[in-house]
């Protein structure tokens, strides 16, 4: 089956700049979702899609990764993510069974959980696979709040029941989206024929500020002094 790895790695970011290309663990973010893509060995290519000026000086000591220059389109700011994966499918004329997601921000994926995930799609045939994990605390007991800072209960039929009678909810960590062409085009990452990958909450960190990048060093060290 042609499964391939598309990691987007944009050098523009408003809160966080450059957040792709920062050092985690010895290594940038871009690479090390570069690297972990190839140690898999679930990909007949993996692709860096980005904008970055010699994007090569980051890349440069993995054997085996693509890299697809952007469109100015694919560059913008409100630019979604399957349209850059769509471009990537369009430019380089690939055919393929699966396109395997993976965003740089989530460095505590590990080369299991791509495997995994991966090996979900493929046996299962799904249309898609998205890697999620549990809300850090029970979505039952979320508020809205108004520009004011007023609070209004999203479920208050919910908020009267102890932690433990909240049915389960999930969310997106943004690690790993196994996709057919078809939802790639679509720009839709889940429907009838969709299915879970579960991981744990520490590692599902995003790094979408710096404060972010901070947790997840925290997180990796404590894991390594726990082994």
């Amino acid at each position: 089956m042609n499964v391939i790895a598309i990691i987007p790695a944009r050098w523009g970011s408003k809160r966080f700049p450059q957040k792709n290309f920062v050092e985690f663990d010895g290594e940038t973010l871009v690479a090390r979702a570069a690297r972990m893509a190839l140690e898999s060995g679930k990909f007949k290519q993996v692709i860096v899609t980005t904008d970055a000026e010699e994007p090569e000086r980051y890349l440069h000591h993995l054997q085996g990764v693509r890299i697809h220059q952007r469109s100015v389109h694919g560059s913008s700011d409100d630019v979604q993510v399957l349209e850059v994966c769509a471009e990537v499918l369009r430019d380089l004329e690939l055919r393929v069974d699966y396109v395997c997601l993976l965003l740089p921000t989530s460095p505590l994926r590990a080369v299991h959980d791509i495997q995994q995930a991966v090996q979900l799609a493929t046996d299962g045939k799904y249309d898609a696979v998205m890697s999620v994990c549990e809300y850090f605390f029970p979505v039952g007991y979320a508020f809205d709040i108004s520009k004011d800072k007023r609070l209004q209960r999203r479920f208050p039929e919910l908020a009267v029941l102890g932690s433990d009678k909240h049915p389960p909810a999930v969310v997106s960590n943004g690690a790993i989206s196994v996709l057919t062409p078809a939802m790639v085009e679509s720009g839709t990452y889940v429907n009838e024929n969709s299915i879970a990958y579960e991981m744990p909450k520490l590692r599902s960190i995003d790094i979408d500020e710096r404060e972010d990048l901070d947790l997840a060093r925290a997180v990796l060290h404590m894991h390594r002094n726990e082994t």
